[in-house]
């Protein structure tokens, strides 16, 4: 089992590169999401690609990370999450599973073993199996990051009760195996070259990247699903957004707390 980990880093020099309510310094959350992932128990390689390595090299080290450097000079720095696709595709037959992921989003052992467990059941029926971002608040009460609403659509799959995901399947990262990832570099969502933008179906130039193939009116997936064990949604469905940047809101994103997110008791 080979898990390749793409990774989009961009180091802004004119400003202090410090996000979130917490105002740590980016290459901080690089670092955490980097040491969650070596504790996945399978042969990987982690690949940051950044239009500055010399920096990252001072704070970041591992036998199984590559830094790749991508010129960014007169261009929109938003194209860089698109920088990693030529050599994604080149590997596509020499590894056994794929993640493209923003530079904040915590990945968990957990996460892995939910993924590999439920996809294979969802992807025979043409469901993508989804994830929910969230965020902790000052008082470590838990937010989601992309759903101002509760969810109450449920479809059966394999016996199991699984809730739909049809306001935002966003969580800032994708994953998928090779045989879907031979199928997505074949389809018109894999080049940068989408037209008739907008919002629900396009996303923007970044979130466009890391959307993946589960984007709302895309053509690849009936929906993004989440299932439900002992009423409630599966832990390894949640992925930490680290920064925290919306937490507590009083309204639109992050203001829907993770208890919220089932529109009625499952019980």
């Amino acid at each position: 089992m080979k898990l390749s980990i793409h990774i989009t880093y961009f180091h802004n020099k004119n400003i202090s590169n410090q996000t979130g309510k917490l105002k740590h310094n980016k290459i901080f959350y690089l670092q955490k999401i980097i040491k969650s992932y070596q504790k996945i128990k399978v042969q990987k390689k982690i690949f940051i690609h950044t239009n500055n390595t010399k920096i990252l090299k001072k704070k970041i080290c591992g036998k199984d990370i590559s830094f790749i450097y991508h010129n960014l000079s007169n261009q929109n720095p938003r194209t860089l999450p698109w920088k990693c696709r030529d050599l994604i595709n080149k590997q596509k037959n020499y590894f056994d599973y794929f993640i493209y992921t923003e530079d904040d989003i915590l990945f968990t052992k957990t996460n892995f073993s939910y993924w590999l467990k439920h996809k294979d059941d969802c992807l025979k029926r043409k469901f993508n199996l989804g994830f929910l971002r969230f965020e902790y608040d000052l008082k470590r009460k838990k937010f989601l990051t992309d759903l101002t609403k509760s969810l109450f659509k449920f479809v059966k799959i394999n016996k199991i009760k699984y809730i739909v995901n049809d306001q935002n399947p966003n969580c800032s990262f994708w994953i998928m195996d090779k045989n879907e990832l031979k199928q997505f570099v074949k389809s018109k969502y894999w080049a940068f070259n989408w037209s008739n933008k907008n919002y629900k179906a396009y996303y923007d130039t970044e979130i466009m990247s890391a959307i993946g193939w589960h984007g709302l009116n895309m053509d690849r997936y009936i929906a993004s699903v989440l299932p439900i064990i002992n009423n409630t949604i599966h832990e390894g469905a949640y992925v930490h957004h680290i920064p925290n940047n919306y937490a507590g809101n009083k309204k639109g994103f992050g203001s829907l707390s993770v208890k919220q997110v089932l529109k009625k008791n499952l019980k």
